[in-house]
């Protein structure tokens, strides 16, 4: 996970999903103009076993999709690329 170099504006979903996450580590993706909290921990230990995990099972399939990532980590959000 890099920051992105040039970040857009966050939409306005994807502040209120990691909002309404309850977690203080998430990884949110925007698909087709909605948002999804994929992966989302606790702890950062967790979370980014969780997010290895992640990586091998789905990014794969979103390869071809026009999706932005964002991390979450219960003080900043940025967005992200893999």
């Amino acid at each position: 996970m890099r920051p992105v170099k040039k970040p857009l504006l966050i939409p306005s979903g994807i502040v209120k999903a990691a909002a309404s996450a309850g977690y203080p580590f998430v990884l949110i993706i925007l698909l087709d103009s909605l948002p999804y909290a994929e992966v989302f921990a606790k702890s950062r230990k967790v979370f980014d076993a969780n997010l290895k995990d992640w990586q091998r099972d789905v990014l794969p399939t979103l390869k071809r999709s026009n999706v932005r990532f964002f991390f979450v980590d219960g003080r900043t959000m940025t967005e992200v690329t893999f």
